[in-house]
């Protein structure tokens, strides 16, 4: 039986296994979640929602070899319920964002940026110039990775491109897995020249 411990085990240490979780609890809750990513099952990486605040992303930022990773503007079209709405002056995903830099630093904590929202990514650089954004939303979602590339990418600060579903979903044939592959290898190449 193949378990998710066993596949995380068997990925070389030299690539970063990023758990796409989602989680965000408070108190004891939040620890044992971390407990549970960070050491169990020995992630490097986890994705967390915000909105309850900063006990819920205390337990797992106080590790200090591992990555938050902020859900701040996903990729998905209920973004315009809450994550783009106005609060005074500033879109929540710009408070939730600012607020989460002072809970956590650029060596421990990375941001969500759906790459739906690529004509964004530069102005949320002027805020947060120096973390590490995750970029959903490439291929089926319709985000264009040039773009995302030209706005996002920083000389000190990179991506990491995600294009799950195109990969996932390359075909529903016998030739599933040579799909998968030839449309990773064309995300890989077009990476390669940035």
């Amino acid at each position: 039986m193949i378990n998710l411990k066993g596949i995380l085990d068997s990925i070389p240490s030299n690539i970063l296994k990023l758990a796409d979780g989602k989680r965000g609890d408070i108190g004891n809750s939040a620890k044992m979640y971390a407990k549970a990513f960070y050491e169990k099952l020995n992630v490097d990486a986890l994705t967390l929602q915000p909105y309850q605040g900063e006990d819920a992303l205390k337990a797992f930022l106080n590790y200090e070899d591992k990555w938050s990773v902020v859900l701040g503007l996903t990729s998905n079209s209920g973004a315009m319920d809450f994550q783009l709405k106005m609060f005074n002056t500033q879109p929540l995903y710009r408070i939730i964002i600012e607020k989460c830099m002072e809970w956590g630093s650029k060596d421990n904590l990375m941001f969500v940026i759906g790459g739906t929202h690529a004509e964004l990514l530069q102005a949320i650089r002027t805020f947060s110039p120096n973390h590490f954004f995750l970029v959903p939303g490439i291929g089926h979602q319709g985000g264009d990775f040039e773009q995302i590339i030209e706005d996002g990418l920083t000389p000190d600060c990179g991506l990491i491109v995600s294009s799950s579903r195109k990969i996932i979903y390359a075909s529903k044939g016998k030739d599933f897995a040579e799909k998968a592959r030839e449309e990773a290898l064309k995300l890989q190449a077009k990476m390669k020249l940035v």
